[in-house]
Order: structure tokens, then C-alpha cells, then sequence
């Protein structure tokens, strides 16, 4: 049975409101408007879809399994809304103009050096670099923020198409006062009882590599973090090890946290990203250079994180 679904974005927001927030009253809040019409507009909703998208109570709001299928895709659609405004608009200026994300320690010396063979080749596209938080480079792909992005691997969100750039080993970071921070090397199963500091929102697969575990529930959880200054001050304090790229030890060099080489464990992988129904040649260009560059660098991570 077909089924006129409108997928007007207003409409979504309401909905993705009341959905994370789990509550007509917080989300017309949120939204800036009155929670009877808001109601209403979710019940047009499920009229129009014939299903029911909450499950509602007098104390709170659930979505019925719908609701969690609606929930991702009005993301994606509102994701895809604001990438075409915010291409088209870059269309739209006096010169083709590229946009970069860039996490710090995420492949800056090689964008400095990509950005340089860019100019000489005589191309009258405008780089822009835009520097991100942790985790934030797939979000800007996937709302037209930025065209391109740096990523380390693995990259587990959908929608992305990557090339590898450089690899490097991995390290252990461990408090200056750790009774292992003396060790040229160590293994996994020598931190075996150290929790691993969680990143908010990283899929299963992404959580377990950053411990370097077969599985995420197989290390200990340490303390919450959202960027590298709160991962390294964790560390500092005690309250965790994190498993990071090897240059991060001269990007990232402070007194009160050792580095250690680590044996046994997987490596780490820069991408250049983009996402995957990007059909720009500036794009691919950009995407091609990086490759080479990387390439012609010998793919030495001093060089190129």
C-alpha cells in the first residue's frame, strides 16, 4: 500500500524534537512554540503514515519501532536538506570554492602541503580549511559543511566514501605515574584492568577500537571525554589509558603523560572523506592530489599528521 508520506522539513524537526527529548512539553520548549499544536502536528504525522511513531503515557514519550525508523531517516533528510543549501550557495560564489574539515593532529602538516600544490597547479578553487572537533568531520559531510574531511579510521558511518592516506602504529598514552610508563613496550593484556575513557555516541565497532578490544564491553569504562585536551587530562590525572596514534607523541608531548609503544594491537589509517553521493570534480581533484601527495611523502606520518 502506497503511502503519501511529506517529508517537509518543519514537520521532522517537530518530531526529532519530541523524539530526543522524550516529551511534548521539553520539545515545544525546544522548538519555541506551544505544546498543543505541536501535539497535533505529530498526530497528522501518524494519520498520514497510518502507524503509530510514540508511544505515550502520562509521565513520558517512547517511540513504538516506527518511530525509531523515522528518527534516523528524518535525520539523513534534514542532514541532505542543508547540505544542498549550504552547496548550492557555494556554487553560487564569485570562485569555486572547496571546504576542508580538519580534526588538530588529523593530517595538518599534509593539508598545509596540499593546499600549497593546489595553488601552484594554477586552480581558481578556493580552499577553505575548517577545524573540527573530535568525531565532528562526518556530521559536516553529511550536512554539506564541509566538502571534503580527514578522518582516522575505522570510518563506520554510513553515507561516507574514503581513501587511505598514511598509516602508523599505535601507542599506549599512560599517566607520568603509571607503574608501567617505564616500558619500551607493552600489550594489551599488560592494561588489561586500566579503563579506556568513552567518546559520547561512537558506534560499537569505533568504541572498540579506540580500546583495542574485540568488543567494546570488553574494556574497562573510564571517564567521559569529548575532545583530546579532556582525554590527555584524563590520562594525566589516572583516571585511564588511551590508545593513540604514534605521532601523537610529539604532537600531543606533556610532562605528566608517558607514551609507550604497543605490540599486538591494530594500527591507525588517515582518510580523505567525502560523501558518497558527491558528484563534484573539485572534489575528486582534491580527493586525487591528496592521494598523490600522501604518496610522494612516502607515507611518513612526521610528515604528514
Amino acid at each position: 500500500m502506497a503511502v503519501d508520506v511529506d517529508h517537509e522539513p518543519t514537520e521532522l524537526r517537530r518530531f526529532i524534537a519530541v523524539a530526543e527529548e522524550r516529551s511534548f512539553r521539553r520539545a515545544a520548549a525546544r522548538l519555541g512554540m506551544a505544546q498543543p499544536p505541536l501535539s497535533r502536528s505529530i498526530a497528522q504525522l501518524e494519520a498520514r503514515l497510518r502507524t503509530r511513531l510514540l508511544h505515550r503515557t502520562t509521565r513520558q514519550v517512547s517511540l513504538t519501532p516506527a518511530g525509531v525508523v523515522l528518527l534516523e531517516q528524518a535525520r539523513h533528510v534534514l542532514d541532505a536538506v542543508a547540505a544542498a543549501a549550504r552547496r548550492t550557495a557555494r556554487a553560487g560564489l564569485p570562485r569555486a570554492h572547496l571546504a576542508v574539515a580538519l580534526k588538530p593532529g588529523n593530517g595538518g602538516r599534509l593539508l598545509r602541503r596540499l593546499v600549497e600544490h593546489h595553488e601552484r597547479s594554477g586552480s581558481q578553487v578556493r580552499v577553505e580549511v575548517l577545524v573540527s572537533g573530535w568525531g565532528e568531520q562526518t556530521a559536516m559531510l553529511a550536512d554539506g559543511r564541509a566538502d571534503v574531511a580527514f578522518l582516522r579510521g575505522p570510518i563506520t558511518t554510513p553515507g561516507i566514501d574514503a581513501e587511505p592516506l598514511f598509516t602508523e602504529p599505535r601507542c599506549v598514552a599512560l599517566a607520568a605515574t603509571h607503574p608501567l610508563a617505564g616500558r619500551r613496550v607493552l600489550h594489551r593484556e599488560d592494561l588489561a584492568r586500566d579503563p579506556v575513557p568513552v567518546w559520547p555516541a561512537a558506534s560499537p565497532e569505533l568504541a572498540a577500537y579506540r580500546a583495542a578490544v574485540d568488543r567494546s564491553d570488553d574494556a574497562a569504562r573510564g571517564p567521559v571525554v569529548h575532545d583530546a585536551s579532556q582525554l590527555l587530562e584524563a590520562v594525566a590525572l589516572g583516571q585511564g589509558i588511551a590508545f593513540v596514534p604514534a605521532s601523537s607523541a610529539t604532537l600531543y608531548a606533556r610532562h605528566d603523560v608517558k607514551y609507550v609503544r604497543m605490540a599486538g594491537i591494530s594500527a591507525s589509517t588517515l582518510y580523505v572523506a567525502w560523501a558518497d553521493t558527491c558528484r563534484s570534480r573539485d572534489v575528486a581533484h582534491f580527493v586525487r592530489l591528496a592521494v598523490e601527495v600522501a604518496s610522494s611523502l612516502g607515507g611518513n606520518a612526521a610528515e604528514l599528521a
